[in-house]
């Protein structure tokens, strides 16, 4: 079963938003079958973080949107709206409907979507591979599986005599752009608070509800909704208008956990994670036009620098062993090269990055091509030899991002 489990939007208005409690707000706009909608002002039963002002609108008794407005943080717009659609109605077809209504007769632009939670619920990964063991597969010391990607995660399980039982593994920090839940959620609906609403949906979709069902969980801060079309290679963001249909949630589900819950499988012999066969977890997506693609404000942290000042170092304590008449040579250009990336490292770690700037800047005072040259003709010891190809790549980076800069000043 694919769903949403949490939607929550950022919001602009045309003027300081007005909701009195108690008032009730009749529907410029009729619905399919001719009635308008009554919605009503409550207060707030759920927190909208980071504003003064807050109330739950409700239609026909039901919660179905908590409104915040009027921001506590003085550099953010006076005008700005956040509104959390309550969930529940998520769980229904009604949502997309009832907050674009609400937003049309309030005047309110939706702008982007602040979080957005994907679900996933069920009771076998594909070939029968029941959650749990995936999970104590993953966990365990001989590593049977490998995350692509990062591999920290957090665990919660209980340990008993003969062996330990998890319901809870997570990859990603809360704060970062797109976290990835996997839980037993039926321990969590019988241990904490029941929803009704979910189990009937698991009937519906014949999901096995007396086996314990599990939910694999993408949760998007509005820095993990952004999209690259594959094949013209533009950028997008994710709205609200890309979660009409069950097909879109569905395949939107599946792109996400092809990038973010996709493992390999630990084969002794190969050392390169690449290398390492698939484990089929879950379906392919159908046709996907797009993937995920970072949208941070500073997309570029220096990792690339860090990777190469590293490899470098290793160049210079091998060509330091070696007995070549060339050797004090390249150990120079190698050096050189480090200080100019050591540079780019940090400023690209500064607040004040600019990229056209510190590109020339370090052209002015390193003079690298000569240097990079040199170290694309190394050729001292078996170890850089066997890294020519590394050593060759690594050079065609530095010189792209160096040369594209001072094509686009040109």
């Amino acid at each position: 079963m694919y769903s949403i489990d949490w939607l929550q939007v950022s919001c602009t208005s045309q003027t300081i938003l007005q909701l009195p409690l108690n008032m009730v707000i009749t529907s410029k706009y009729s619905d399919r079958y001719g009635n308008h909608r009554e919605y009503s002002i409550h207060p707030h039963t759920e927190l909208v973080c980071g504003y003064f002002n807050q109330v739950c609108v409700r239609w026909k008794g039901q919660a179905i949107l908590h409104v915040g407005w009027l921001p506590r943080q003085q550099d953010i717009d006076p005008k700005a709206v956040n509104i959390k659609v309550a969930n529940p109605i998520l769980y229904t077809s009604d949502w997309y409907f009832l907050l674009m209504d609400f937003c049309l007769n309030m005047r309110i632009y939706v702008k982007q979507i602040s979080r957005l939670d994907l679900a996933m619920d069920f009771n076998y990964l594909m070939n029968g591979l029941h959650p749990e063991t995936f999970v104590r597969k993953y966990l365990s010391a001989g590593r049977t599986y490998l995350r692509v990607g990062s591999n920290k995660w957090c665990a919660v399980g209980m340990k008993e005599m003969h062996h330990s039982c998890y319901d809870y593994l997570r990859f990603g920090s809360r704060q970062s752009g797109v976290c990835v839940y996997l839980y037993n959620k039926t321990r969590e609906l019988n241990q904490q608070k029941d929803k009704p609403y979910i189990r009937n949906c698991w009937q519906q979709a014949q999901l096995n509800t007396d086996r314990d069902v599990w939910r694999l969980e993408f949760s998007l801060s509005s820095q993990g909704v952004g999209l690259k079309n594959i094949s013209t290679a533009l950028f997008d963001t994710l709205f609200v208008d890309n979660l009409l249909t069950q097909e879109q949630i569905q395949n939107l589900c599946l792109i996400y956990a092809k990038k973010y819950f996709h493992f390999k499988r630990v084969v002794p012999g190969i050392k390169k994670k690449q290398d390492l066969p698939d484990v089929e977890l879950l379906p392919e997506p159908d046709n996907p036009t797009v993937k995920p693609a970072s949208i941070y404000r500073k997309t570029d942290t220096g990792r690339t620098e860090k990777a190469h000042i590293n490899f470098l170092s290793k160049c210079i304590d091998a060509l330091s062993k070696s007995d070549s008449a060339n050797k004090y040579a390249d150990i120079d250009a190698c050096r050189h090269v480090v200080e100019m990336l050591k540079s780019m490292y940090a400023a690209k770690r500064s607040a004040s990055f600019h990229e056209l700037d510190i590109t020339q800047q370090l052209r002015k005072e390193y003079q690298p091509d000569q240097f990079l040259r040199q170290l694309e003709a190394m050729k001292t010891n078996a170890f850089i030899r066997a890294n020519r190809q590394l050593i060759r790549d690594m050079v065609q980076d530095m010189e792209a991002e160096l040369n594209h800069v001072c094509n686009y000043v040109e």
